[in-house]
């Protein structure tokens, strides 16, 4: 007769890591982390994670990755949104730029800085110091060519106070009559001597 009442024992449960992929159980093996404690694993990895941290300096919401040269249209224009350009053009704020008079730039060249900041994915910040300095470009540009005109003015009045000596003065006066009678007005005869 055999005996019937033989127990048997039931398996092992499996190991709580069954299924993980070979290389991260390999990887947690080399750092010499118990694989039977899971535990040990998650504080193990949790540290090595914090201390990855530090060399990053910034924490990881504050990471921004470069996109590849051949990345969609639309992440390269994610990537420069995280970096501050605007979604849309009208975005840019040129408001606070004056030019030399303390007048606003002209809206032409506001709308041209604005499209050209936009295609070239410029944040705000570095859009608006551009303007700035296009503005007071523009400003010493024509500075400089009104001291130019103004000395070759001087020089020519001077010239002609030589050529016309001690007429001057009636020369003057009768090339301003002349100009009156054709209807010249004063201002526009000023702009002609300038």
């Amino acid at each position: 007769m055999t005996d019937t009442n033989t127990t048997s024992t039931p398996p092992p449960p499996p190991a709580w890591h069954t299924g993980i992929d070979a290389e991260i159980l390999g990887h947690w093996q080399n750092k010499g982390w118990k694989v039977d404690d899971p535990k040990e694993i998650a504080l193990a990895a949790t540290k090595q994670a914090r201390e990855a941290e530090k060399f990053f300096g910034v924490p990881p919401d504050q990471i921004l990755k470069m996109p590849k040269p051949d990345a969609k249209p639309e992440d390269i224009k994610a990537f420069r949104q995280r970096l501050g350009m605007p979604d849309d053009p009208k975005g840019y704020d040129f408001a606070g730029i004056k030019d030399a008079s303390g007048q606003p730039i002209g809206q032409a060249l506001a709308d041209t800085l604005r499209s050209a900041a936009h295609n070239a994915g410029l944040p705000k910040e570095a859009a608006s110091t551009v303007a700035a300095a296009i503005q007071k470009h523009l400003d010493d540009s024509r500075i400089a060519e009104r001291t130019v005109a103004e000395a070759k003015v001087a020089e020519e009045k001077t010239r002609l106070a030589a050529d016309w000596k001690t007429n001057f003065d009636f020369n003057h006066l009768k090339a301003m009559e002349g100009a009156r009678r054709l209807g010249i007005t004063p201002e526009a005869v000023m702009a002609l001597e300038n």
